[in-house]
């Protein structure tokens, strides 16, 4: 898929799969028809590079965050311009749908989370989390927490309706750049610029296992639907997937 100039900080499938949405270092959001590779849309408006891009659960909306401080919220069929939320903060470096798609949570460049109600537009709450910018956040499936990742080196689980500290789990010794909750929402899964990936046990507060063999970054890392497999991207040009039973 061809049509940016510049890097692409980060990507997205739709609900349905039949999109795909783009987030690039050329300040623009693309969508992608996944099954013939058509540019359908151009989401311009961000006047810094695009961080982060996400679907909300229904599919009728892209959500995206930027080095502009701006959360623009577009119509995925249209293009239209439904929301554009100040951050007031600063930089935006990653955005996330709640599952009822009612929240999104927003991390920023000093260290704060935001959420913000997707269909008003107005701030809720806000807090302090990490010590530097909030590099990743992920809702757990049942949305009652947040999970957030930072240049700090720690990952940590907040309550949704509180804010307040449920987790933090310390092991890497690089950026956190991605995060993932298993769709039980018993794991979480981390990559790093230590060149590892590290799960989490979300229920208990504990680590799990630790999977090496990437030489470079982790910039991403999915789970499997079954939950049984952990995908990585790194930037030593590689994906490996790995089975989280048996540590392979």
């Amino acid at each position: 898929l061809k049509g940016h100039t510049e890097q692409v900080s980060d990507v997205a499938f739709s609900p349905s799969g039949d999109q795909v949405a783009s987030a690039s270092f050329d300040n623009t959001v693309r969508s992608w028809d996944s099954h013939t590779g058509n540019n359908i849309l151009v989401l311009q408006g961000h006047t810094l590079w695009v961080q982060s891009v996400a679907y909300s659960p229904d599919g009728l909306n892209i959500v995206s965050g930027g080095l502009d401080g701006e959360i623009r919220i577009c119509n995925t069929h249209s293009g239209q311009v439904g929301l554009v939320l100040k951050n007031g903060r600063g930089a935006v470096y990653c955005v996330a749908y709640s599952s009822d798609g009612h929240c999104i949570a927003v991390g920023n460049g000093i260290g704060e989370l935001q959420l913000w109600d997707s269909k008003t537009g107005t701030s809720g709450r806000q807090w302090r989390g990490h010590k530097s910018f909030v590099i990743a956040v992920d809702f757990s499936p049942d949305s009652k927490w947040i999970a957030s990742s930072s240049d700090d080196c720690t990952v940590k689980l907040w309550d949704v309706h509180t804010g307040t500290l449920v987790s933090a789990f310390a092991g890497h010794t690089g950026w956190i750049r991605t995060l993932a909750f298993s769709l039980d929402g018993q794991w979480l899964a981390s990559g790093s610029d230590d060149a590892t990936v590290r799960l989490w046990c979300a229920r208990s507060g504990t680590p799990g296992r630790v999977f090496s063999g990437h030489s470079d970054w982790v910039k991403r890392v999915t789970f499997s639907p079954c939950g049984l497999k952990v995908a990585s991207g790194s930037d030593d040009g590689t994906v490996r997937v790995l089975d989280i039973g048996t540590g392979e």
